[in-house]
């Protein structure tokens, strides 16, 4: 009697976290809740409550098979380090999340060298993005970025049997210098060893080029910082005037692979970190990022 008593509580236990508790906890409360006793750490972990609490948290993630696992079988240690790393993660994109965008994004978990990587990226995003020109902020976007379209080959490469691939436009809002807000779009492309991007404005869900006459003009730095080492894309204060065309990038891309398997790859798509702010040109602001230009092309020694 005592014995279904005692599971009848754990299953009221189990009702009250999954349906009341679980939206409101942050994720140390529900660290908190699960270190209460034995009982309600086998019954948060069975349930899989971490996993539905980041789903909850991370709406637009999507964790990997391989976290999954950590999270609902792997050793305490394991568990708490995936915890604290996807905890950390979650406070970062709630703390900025009026400067980072994300869409359709599986959050890796391959190792947890992955993971602090991928923090690492976005912090020094962020140190990009919070320069501020006039007042203006600029923009980190997560995407999953799959370049899938034949795009014209840049002109020294016309007249060979280059390949060039482009992405879908990348949409994105950002402040204007002269106030409101400006829908722009991003757009890259791949040819050989090549990457080249450009930024169109958006008017009424199209991207007129050129800028109309009179349209404001506007430069921007990107980076483009993919999280895989082949093929290599680490880019870094590339210079884009906005509907002027294709700009080459500033940093390293290299293929690293047969052209064959380099375009199977880029057709599934490279996950990036990208900043976007505006231009200055002004070395005392510069030297207040106090951004690695190595770690930020993920060159560092581990």
């Amino acid at each position: 009697m005592a014995r279904q008593l005692r599971q009848l509580q754990l299953i009221n236990a189990a009702e009250l976290v999954q349906c009341a508790l679980l939206p409101s906890l942050c994720c140390k409360g529900l660290a908190a809740t699960e270190s209460t006793c034995k009982e309600m750490k086998q019954l948060i972990v069975a349930g899989e409550f971490w996993t539905q609490w980041f789903s909850l948290s991370l709406p637009d993630f999507e964790l990997t098979g391989d976290c999954l696992g950590i999270l609902t079988q792997g050793d305490t240690e394991s568990r708490a380090q995936a915890k604290k790393l996807l905890g950390t993660f979650w406070r970062t994109l709630s703390v900025s999340h009026t400067m980072i965008e994300f869409q359709g994004m599986r959050l890796p978990l391959t190792s947890f060298a992955s993971v602090k990587q991928l923090l690492l990226k976005v912090e020094q995003a962020l140190a990009k993005t919070r320069r501020r020109h006039n007042g203006v902020p600029g923009r980190v976007l997560l995407r999953h970025i799959r370049f899938c379209q034949e795009a014209q080959a840049p002109a020294p490469y016309r007249g060979t049997d280059a390949i060039c691939q482009a992405c879908e436009p990348i949409c994105f809002e950002m402040e204007s210098p002269s106030g409101g807000v400006q829908q722009l779009a991003l757009q890259l492309k791949w040819v050989e060893n090549e990457v080249r991007l450009r930024v169109m404005l958006v008017e009424n869900g199209k991207c007129p080029f050129p800028v109309p006459e009179g349209s404001p003009s506007r430069t921007l730095s990107v980076d483009v910082l993919a999280l895989c080492k082949v093929p290599l894309l680490a880019t870094r204060g590339s210079q884009v005037k906005v509907g002027a065309g294709w700009y080459p990038t500033s940093g390293i891309t290299a293929a690293l692979l047969p052209q064959a398997e380099l375009w199977r790859v880029l057709e599934k798509g490279l996950t990036c970190v990208i900043a976007v702010a505006d231009f200055i040109d002004c070395p005392e602001l510069l030297a207040q990022v106090n951004l690695s230009y190595v770690n930020c092309l993920s060159l560092q020694f581990p």
